[in-house]
């Protein structure tokens, strides 16, 4: 709280929404240059160009754009995804690669 407040009074502005100009695995990302990206432990991308992303600082946070090939996930339900398609968990458990069911 007390951070906030400061960098609320130093006018600074941590999370900032950028287009990535060119893609990778290190993206350069408006005009801040080549950023690394957080991700969780098991998960790496490289970006592609043109993506809209949040950074924080000098790093990418988060992807800003929806994909349009995937379905409309249910409260809960996880996503995988890449140029080449996407893996759907579903609630019930239930697998979908690229449209197509998996049940295991």
């Amino acid at each position: 709280m007390w951070l906030s407040e400061k960098l609320k009074e130093e006018g600074k502005k941590l999370l900032t929404k950028h287009t990535v100009t060119v893609g990778g695995e290190k993206p350069v990302v408006g005009d801040k240059g080549k950023l690394d990206s957080l991700m969780p432990y098991g998960l790496f991308s490289a970006l592609p160009s043109g993506k809209k992303v949040f950074a924080l600082e000098e790093k990418v946070i988060g992807n800003v754009d929806v994909p349009e090939n995937i379905p409309k996930l249910e409260s809960g339900e996880v996503c995988l995804y890449g140029k080449g398609g996407y893996i759907l968990i579903k609630n019930s458990g239930e697998i979908i690669i690229n449209g197509k069911s998996l049940v295991i």
